[in-house]
């Protein structure tokens, strides 16, 4: 299966949702700079990503690869940004990036 197929699954599957706040309707969208991926013997990010959004990576997900899709949904913009306080579950790929290693997100509304 190539990861254009998966993500473009993922994004119609998510895009088939709303939810209700306070009475108003509101579309989910998949976050568009949060992937899944790939898992190395190791190595908890591998190195193949999966976006949660159509795209044309023709990569193939292999027979006996691990991935791990854990989908992120919004009801604000589809992008999360680096913010004081909210710990993110990426591990942190750069040293500064505050407590316990995490980078810290905050969703766009």
């Amino acid at each position: 299966m190539r990861v254009s197929d998966v993500s473009a699954a993922i994004q119609e599957a998510m895009e088939s949702y709303e939810v209700e706040i306070r009475g108003k309707t509101f579309p989910i969208k998949p976050v568009r700079n949060i992937t899944a991926h790939d898992i190395k013997h190791y190595r908890i990010h591998g190195g193949k990503s999966i976006p949660f959004v159509k795209n044309s990576d023709q990569t193939k997900m292999e027979e006996g690869e691990v991935f791990a899709i854990e989908t992120f949904g919004t009801t604000g913009r589809g992008y999360v940004r680096d913010d004081v306080g909210f710990p993110s579950p990426m591990p942190a790929r750069r040293p500064n990036c505050g407590s316990g290693g995490h980078l810290r997100l905050r969703a766009e509304s």
